[in-house]
């Protein structure tokens, strides 16, 4: 050949699409080789070729290498970005769709169990059977309300053929001589999980309580008692004139009738355990009486705010023609914004009351409000209002008493989730009555929701 090949091969490839040599390229030397140079002056390589994959000073091996393999780098390193990018995009589409998903699952979730919960707590909570109970059995122990006898009574004898009420209670003593019958040794068997309701206070469950305005103990003349009222004489419990704060002569009556009343009382209270007390609380005049299921000492120290008794101008609900009460019933009560002493207590100044006498026809539920006998207690309260069928009279309000306290407790037990809060809301107002976030007792007012 005309040129080593081993000089061939240190040159771009580009020379081998040249030409023949000059003729006289046979006489140069090793020298003369910049001929080629020359001869190549016109042809441009390009510059990456020419410094790695071509490049004269490499061996073959080397520009062979740096061929192949950049590309094969290149290619692969390609790919491997390709991928990743796409893995990595493919992962957040799918991470967002599986987030939605699991979102909308735990909702559906969420709302499912929180339907559970609430019908679970409902009958717990809200029993209207209980409600009804003492509403109908309120109802026939005071037919023909006012009167004094039993001719109204739903009830006949077999013998005589008299009507007579089937039930004789126990005999029922004022709040402020109950005895306290409910003991550590028996708390569990009397109160079962209600001990601590109490404050304290001597509880008996062999009988109810009867109250009426300004009864106390005469013997009491510490006027830090919970039992003292100024100049508290006998005459302040007599039941045949209704005490001397608010005379009233259909004291005795109630309270005979009344007690005939404790027994369903007592089955109520042992049946169903989350109510703190209940009971019956007749209009009485306007001088109003409490019936009270368990018995126990409430705080004559203490004080609530009166509502008043406006609302017994109202149209009443049964016969429109004539008002729910009398202007003699509204003068026994405290004007709305007083505040009264416990030891006056009329039931018939809570709002309470007033909203279950204005709508008699449903279960009314009612709070949460601080409670008038126990000092920092707070409670919701059902019921409903008693009209007599004959003579359609306001006749009484019937309670059954929910402790805030330990609604709260059922809701931070009933969490769906770790982090979950649970509240029982109201609907008129949007007041929350129990929260599992929120503690009634330190805040003092029930927040709004909406």
């Amino acid at each position: 050949s005309r040129v080593s090949s081993l000089k061939l091969r240190k040159l771009p490839p580009e020379i081998l699409l040249v030409g023949d040599l000059p003729p006289d390229s046979e006489s140069l030397d090793d020298d003369d080789e910049l001929g080629f140079d020359k001869g190549l002056s016109g042809v441009r390589t390009p510059y990456l070729l020419t410094n790695l994959c071509l490049n004269p000073r490499f061996e073959l091996r080397t520009q062979l290498l740096l061929s192949f393999g950049s590309l094969s780098f290149v290619s692969i390193f390609t790919v491997v970005i390709t991928c990743i990018l796409t893995s990595i995009l493919v992962g957040e589409n799918v991470k967002n769709i599986n987030q939605e998903t699991v979102a909308e699952i735990n909702q559906r979730l969420q709302g499912r169990n929180a339907r559970y919960l609430v019908e679970s707590l409902h009958h717990r909570l809200l029993p209207r059977d209980a409600v009804e109970i003492l509403y109908q059995a309120t109802l026939d122990r005071f037919e023909g309300y006012p009167a004094a006898g039993d001719e109204q009574v739903p009830f006949a004898d077999m013998d005589s053929g008299k009507n007579v009420y089937p039930v004789i209670g126990p005999y029922v003593p004022f709040e402020w001589n109950v005895s306290q019958v409910v003991t550590p040794e028996n708390v569990k068997e009397n109160l079962q999980t209600r001990q601590g309701w109490y404050n304290g206070l001597s509880v008996s469950t062999a009988s109810a309580m009867f109250h009426i305005q300004g009864a106390c103990d005469p013997s009491e003349t510490n006027p830090r008692s919970m039992m003292y009222y100024p100049g508290c004489s006998e005459e302040n419990n007599d039941l045949f004139t209704g005490g001397v704060v608010n005379p009233s002569n259909l004291t005795s009556m109630i309270y005979r009738k009344g007690a005939d009343l404790v027994p369903i009382l007592k089955a109520l209270f042992e049946y169903y355990q989350d109510f703190r007390n209940l009971g019956v609380f007749p209009a009485n005049g306007g001088a109003g009486a409490s019936l009270n299921f368990p018995a126990y000492n409430f705080d004559g120290t203490t004080s609530y705010i009166s509502d008043g008794c406006d609302w017994m101008r109202e149209p009443n609900p049964h016969d429109p023609t004539r008002s729910i009460g009398t202007e003699e019933m509204i003068a026994k009560c405290r004007p709305e914004g007083e505040i009264v002493s416990t030891r006056l207590y009329n039931p018939m100044e809570r709002s309470w009351c007033r909203n279950q006498a204005l709508k008699p026809d449903r279960v009314s539920l009612e709070g949460p409000y601080e409670d008038a006998w126990v000092s920092g207690r707070w409670f919701i309260t059902i019921g409903r209002a008693v009209y007599d069928r004959a003579t359609k009279n306001f006749v009484a309000c019937t309670f059954f008493g929910l402790d805030i306290d330990f609604l709260a407790q059922i809701m931070k037990a009933s969490r769906i989730y770790p982090n979950a809060e649970v509240s029982i809301v109201r609907l008129e107002g949007g007041a929350v009555v129990a929260s599992s976030a929120w503690n009634i007792t330190e805040d003092g007012e029930p927040p709004p929701i909406y």
